[in-house]
């Protein structure tokens, strides 16, 4: 019952808003100035009851304008019904045969709008044959990135990760407040996760990401210790395994990827959501884009480390490799320890390549050392750890078969030394 006071109440604003501005609005479309051209552009949503809100854009002083023209309460949601919420707003303004005036309408991909025959634009058409019935741009545009990414498993799970990330926070202030407070502690500060899905999916999709990339190692740091603190058990082994998915190394790598490739995308999507509109300004933004997303398919398709330049588009993908580099060069160097030939063995100190190496027991190599007392030689060597050459290893193996007794640690006489 609230949830409906609270949504009749801002209907009610909305309507007293939409009286203000229709007087006005009323003086623009009946003016001996003003060329009656009009465009509607449809969009629904449904909280209680549907809902239809339609501006209009036209020609004032040779300049075009959109302007909020009215929101309508449907009387059902079929082609019938949006036909006569947009006779209703017209009506409203003063025009009353509104279909010699409209030379276009603006629609979303759903079959009530854009059905060839039943569809809200088939029927304009029957009392204004002229009628351009237009799918809306950023609709198609997502529409389009939608199904280039739903075969993507990569992305899938970014996807389902994005949305856990949201109703982790959403559904608890508390661990929002802890999260902020951490942040605060590194002298940064987190906005809250946004849900990547809805309306303006692009918009949506590009601020949730980006949230979560900038501030990747905050949300690990506070997770781990939910996952061990929360009351709830079945909520410790949920966080548990959303924490084992948020490590993988490959989620900031896909996450920077797919921001790159999202990043033109939601500027071009921005750019025709201005009230001014420019058609060549329009077709410099749609081919601009098309060599961007031909620039980004190359780089793709290529080893993208030997490809990124100062001025290489992959900007997130570049800035997150920047700040893994040091980490992967110390790693890499760490390694090098085993894998490179200047490695010596802990018993006979030779050095010795990766082919002749052979794991052995730590405790035996030790227990061997001390009870023979080989001196391990210079501590500037790299030792081979838990490793040793193949012929140490194999009197390792003779020695434990025969069972010498260690008798040093017990201050005892040694027994006659093997392999004399």
């Amino acid at each position: 019952m609230d949830a409906n006071k609270d949504h009749r109440r801002r209907l009610s604003t909305v309507k007293k808003w939409e009286k203000l501005l229709n007087c006005e609005l009323e003086y623009d479309l009946n003016g001996d100035e003003v060329i009656r051209l009009s465009l509607q552009f449809i969009s629904t949503d449904s909280a209680v009851s549907e809902q239809e809100l339609i501006y209009i854009l036209y020609l004032k002083d040779g300049s075009p304008k959109v302007e909020f023209l009215s929101i309508e309460t449907g009387e059902n949601s079929n082609a019938v019904g949006l036909k006569k919420c947009i006779t209703d707003a017209f009506t409203r303004v003063g025009i009353t045969n509104s279909y010699k005036h409209l030379l276009g309408v603006n629609l979303d991909g759903a079959n009530v709008n854009l059905g060839a025959y039943a569809g809200l634009g088939a029927l304009l058409k029957e009392g204004s044959p002229w009628l351009e019935v237009v799918h809306c741009f950023n609709h198609r545009l997502e529409l389009a990135l939608k199904d280039a990414f739903e075969s993507l498993s990569a992305f899938k799970t970014v996807d389902e990760l994005l949305l856990q990330l949201y109703y982790l926070y959403q559904k608890s202030p508390k661990r929002y407040r802890e999260l902020q407070g951490l942040a605060e502690a590194w002298g940064n500060s987190v906005p809250k996760p946004t849900n990547a899905c809805g309306t303006r999916w692009i918009d949506r999709k590009y601020k949730a990401m980006k949230i979560a990339l900038e501030n990747y190692g905050v949300f690990m740091t506070h997770i781990e210790p939910l996952a061990i603190t929360d009351s709830q058990i079945a909520k410790r082994a949920e966080l548990k395994g959303f924490l084992k998915r948020w490590k993988n190394a490959s989620v900031p790598i896909n996450l920077s990827i797919y921001l790159d490739v999202l990043s033109p995308l939601w500027r071009l999507s921005l750019s025709f959501q201005n009230n001014i509109h420019d058609s060549v300004k329009a077709v410099s933004r749609v081919q601009e884009f098309t060599w961007t997303m031909a620039k980004l398919q190359i780089l793709l398709e290529n080893l993208l480390d030997n490809f990124l330049d100062d001025t290489s588009v992959m900007t997130h993908y570049k800035r997150l490799s920047k700040d893994i580099r040091p980490d992967l060069d110390k790693m890499s160097s760490n390694r090098s320890c085993v894998n490179h030939h200047d490695v010596f063995c802990y018993i006979c100190g030779e050095n010795i390549l990766k082919e002749n190496r052979k794991k052995v027991s730590d405790f035996l190599k030790r227990a061997y050392l001390a009870y023979f007392g080989v001196r391990l030689g210079d501590q500037d060597k790299t030792w081979a750890p838990h490793q040793a050459c193949k012929t140490c290893a194999e009197h390792l193996q003779q020695w434990k078969k025969k069972k010498y007794e260690i008798r040093h640690a017990n201050g005892l006489e040694r027994t006659t030394k093997p392999f004399q």
